[in-house]
């Protein structure tokens, strides 16, 4: 050795600053070899070396590398939006997910007027947590599970899934609808709880969990309604999971629903063995059909209440004055306001003895076919809205039209136009042919209820937007109650830091309540200060 043992560490220091430090942002930068290209490629044991090199060299190198870790991922997953982005009617609501639903629609316009949305959500869902997936082992297996990786790659991925977190939301949504429908068929609960982890894992990094739970709700409600989930344990382990993420609250409705499912089956199995149901046809025990009813607790699912429709006289009598009938002698007190265009039925048509089918059609559907039955005479658009009462009428439009197109030609009409006009002529198709005996007809999706929610904070919906107002103000009145005075700056933090779990609150919306609050005298301003005082 021609060199003295205390220079070792001298030297060192010199040659990490000289070949590391001098040169870091072209170690990280150069498309060759530099981290960049390392993270594009996935080579793991070439990454594990360049941070070992960066960390020997300096704390602040090692950070500087976790730092171009979070610029990578974040541009990474704005580059996987855009590429999942497309453009629809700034018109656009947020539908319940249905697979029923046909891809015909009747609206087009301008597309600068078009915001973006996502083109496959479930397809955008997978892909972001594959690559979540690809980055979690570059931290652990290259940065060795350093914290400020780890926490670099979290801020990373909160700050593109939360550019649009309605969107994103949305996403999740149907990602998690369509595994409940169809993705858990045939899969053990093992395997069904890995997937949901995934789900969560991305809802975690949701700052709006409010706006996925409205979605949520809707969706879900769909698929109890129409009995769609492949498995109710799994959506059981789904509730389970945002309860332990959010607390109790934010799955309050969410279980109300199954609780209202459980107790209908329930009444449902009552009313079949009561003497209103074997009243309707005297010594007969059952009528010559079934109804099944579902009790929908006010407040607990998100179904806009609709005027009721004209519904067949035989359903009338069989169905809705028998079972509530009986529902009143039982549960005395209670009202029951029926929500006909939530409804499902199946209908036998047949043409002859040699065709029979039977249709799985909306409660609006049946109405409108009953129209026509035992004869085949024509009626016109406004005959049919005046016997079935349905409203709006773009409800009754897009009804008619599913049961009028060319692959469930169940109706023909008298023109080709692309709406529906008062005088148009509506007949029973007597060709009617399916090689299924049991035929499920879609509903068409319209520009008034397809795509997914518009970008911006329009994408908020309103009833979110509502209840974050009650959050807000219940919040500053529960501070205030406790404190009696505080600072404004204090609140405002006091506000944010309580409501985190379930949004973030902007200063100036928590403002907006403080004003309210204000005006309605729960508090008042301290004289001469930035401070507010609670009124007992």
């Amino acid at each position: 050795h021609y060199l003295h043992a205390s220079t070792k560490f001298k030297l060192l220091k010199i040659a990490q600053k000289e070949l590391v430090e001098a040169h870091a942002s072209t170690l990280i930068e150069s498309d060759k070899n530099g981290f960049f290209r390392l993270l594009r490629d996935n080579r793991l044991d070439d990454l594990r070396r360049l941070r070992s090199l960066f960390a020997k060299a300096s704390h602040a190198l090692d950070l500087q590398l976790c730092d171009a870790l979070h610029a990578f991922v974040r541009r990474s997953g704005a580059d996987l939006v855009h590429e999942f982005t497309t453009c629809v009617s700034s018109s656009s609501k947020t539908p319940p997910h249905d697979n029923n639903n046909t891809n015909e629609t009747t609206n087009g316009s301008s597309p600068s007027s078009r915001p973006e949305v996502i083109r496959d959500p479930v397809k955008f869902v997978k892909a972001v947590l594959a690559m979540r997936a690809k980055y979690d082992l570059v931290v652990r297996a290259a940065f060795d599970g350093d914290t400020i990786a780890q926490k670099k790659l979290k801020d990373a991925f909160e700050a593109f899934v939360n550019a649009d977190p309605s969107r994103t939301a949305n996403c999740l949504v149907v990602y998690v609808d369509e595994l409940m429908r169809t993705g858990f068929k045939g899969l053990q609960e093992d395997a069904v709880e890995a997937e949901l982890d995934q789900a969560v894992v991305l809802f975690r990094y949701l700052h709006d969990k409010d706006v996925f739970e409205n979605f949520y709700k809707t969706y879900l409600a769909k698929r109890l309604l129409l009995n769609k989930s492949v498995s109710f344990e799994a959506e059981k382990m789904m509730l389970a999971k945002l309860k332990a993420e959010c607390g109790y609250q934010f799955t309050t409705k969410l279980e109300g629903m199954f609780s209202d499912v459980r107790s209908s089956k329930d009444a449902v199995e009552d009313f079949k063995a009561s003497q209103e149901y074997r009243a309707l046809k005297g010594t007969t025990t059952r009528p010559f059909f079934d109804v099944d009813v579902t009790m929908l607790t006010q407040g607990f699912w998100p179904v806009l209440s609709t005027p009721r429709c004209a519904l067949p006289e035989v359903v009338e009598r069989f169905g809705v004055d028998a079972f509530e009938a009986f529902y009143l002698r039982v549960n005395s007190g209670r009202k029951l306001a029926w929500q006909t265009a939530q409804g499902t039925a199946e209908v036998r048509f047949s043409l002859n003895k040699a065709t029979t089918h039977d249709l799985v059609v909306s409660t609006y559907q049946m109405c409108i076919l009953s129209l026509f039955d035992g004869h085949r005479r024509s009626l016109s658009f406004r005959n049919i809205q005046e016997a079935t009462r349905v409203a709006p009428l773009s409800d009754l439009k897009r009804h008619l039209i599913s049961l009028c197109t060319p692959k469930y030609r169940i109706l023909l009409r008298n023109t080709k136009a692309r709406g529906v006009a008062d005088d148009d002529e509506f007949t029973v198709n007597a060709k009617f042919a399916s090689k299924l005996k049991r035929v499920r007809v879609p509903l068409v999706s319209t520009s008034s209820n397809r795509g997914d929610p518009p970008a911006g904070d329009a994408a908020v919906p309103r009833a979110v937007e509502e209840d974050r107002r009650h959050l807000v103000e219940a919040n500053v009145v529960r501070i205030m109650k406790t404190r009696k005075t505080l600072h404004h700056n204090d609140l405002i933090a006091e506000v944010t830091r309580q409501l985190a779990h379930r949004f973030y609150p902007q200063p100036t919306f928590i403002k907006k309540c403080i004003e309210s609050l204000l005006e309605r005298e729960y508090l008042e301003r301290e004289p001469d200060t930035r401070a507010y005082k609670y009124l007992a």
